[in-house]
């Protein structure tokens, strides 16, 4: 089974959240979500700071949101740039960055073997940062629907941040994140 590796570096924490149908929330990082039909959510993490996955038949497609604390002086631009410069550090190709109209920097990019595909939304607010990854096969990827998901999904996020006496208590960081392939 390969791996996806996503280099977002994140803090392992137990976060208690709710699925809904197409729809995720998490009150202890202050974040909901909602994924298009057709898409599957699991609250199973496999990873520290995946505080959600979901994955869709037809192609293959996976979809994860991450969450993360951070500096107070970290900024969305600041935090892409960091990820970005890792991803190319690993051999990942990058086709496109994107600022959109709702605060996120959005990253396109290619795995070293050209088989794969992803497309990454970065968030910062309230002292944490919210990755949401797509991962799909670049043959899977070809009619759009995994991307036009994933931006689906983006512009449904809604972010409010707690109190950060109410965030999760914060644990050691972890490896970067992975996610399987079918």
């Amino acid at each position: 089974m390969r791996l996806v590796a996503l280099t977002v570096i994140l803090v392992a924490t137990p976060a208690g959240a709710e699925i809904f149908g197409n729809t995720f929330r998490s009150d202890a990082w202050g974040v909901e979500l909602t994924v298009p039909r057709g898409w599957e959510l699991t609250e199973q993490r496999s990873y520290p700071g995946i505080i959600v996955r979901g994955f869709e038949h037809r192609t293959g497609a996976r979809i994860v949101l991450a969450v993360e604390k951070v500096a107070a002086t970290e900024t969305v631009k600041s935090y892409a740039e960091k990820n970005q410069k890792s991803l190319i550090k690993g051999g990942y190709r990058i086709s496109g960055v994107a600022t959109r109209d709702i605060g996120a920097i959005v990253l396109d990019a290619g795995t070293p073997d050209r088989k794969r595909l992803l497309r990454q939304a970065y968030f910062v607010m309230g002292g944490n940062a919210y990755v949401l990854t797509v991962g799909v096969k670049a043959e899977a990827a070809k009619n759009s629907r995994p991307f036009e998901a994933f931006d689906e999904a983006m512009r449904t996020i809604n972010i409010t941040p707690p109190e950060p006496q109410s965030r999760p208590a914060e644990a050691p960081a972890s490896q970067p994140v992975e996610i399987p392939n079918p």
